[in-house]
């Protein structure tokens, strides 16, 4: 996993990172909500404001909480979740910029994300 990021251009996701005025990560079980919170622990010092919420019963609440200038990052085991997959739906019709992060690489998710 390490030697494809390695190879691959991340930029657009770090400009979306540094223009947010907020970064909400989403994690839609336990795994992934620790995942979450170490994205959150490792980019504590960029000073964003980032919220890491979890669990499938908030996965609505994120639609009323996320605006135009926030990035909103979905974590999904394999991406085929019909929560999370009705959120990133959600989320791409109101103008917000997501990105998926999830084990397979070719999923519903990471294309309604735009990740492929």
């Amino acid at each position: 996993m390490i030697e494809v990021i390695k190879n691959r251009d991340c930029t657009s996701i770090f400009d979306k990172i540094h223009s947010a005025k907020r970064i909400i990560i989403y994690g839609s079980g336990y795994a992934q909500a620790r995942v979450a919170s170490e994205f959150k622990r490792i980019f504590l010092p960029t000073q964003k404001v980032i919220y890491d919420i979890h669990g499938h019963d908030v996965a609505n609440s994120i639609n009323n909480l996320a605006k135009a200038d926030d990035f909103v990052i979905i974590i999904s085991l394999s991406g085929e979740s019909e929560e999370v997959i009705k959120l990133a739906e959600k989320l791409r019709l109101s103008g917000i910029a997501t990105l998926s992060i999830t084990r397979m690489k070719n999923n519903t998710l990471a294309y309604v994300c735009g990740t492929r």
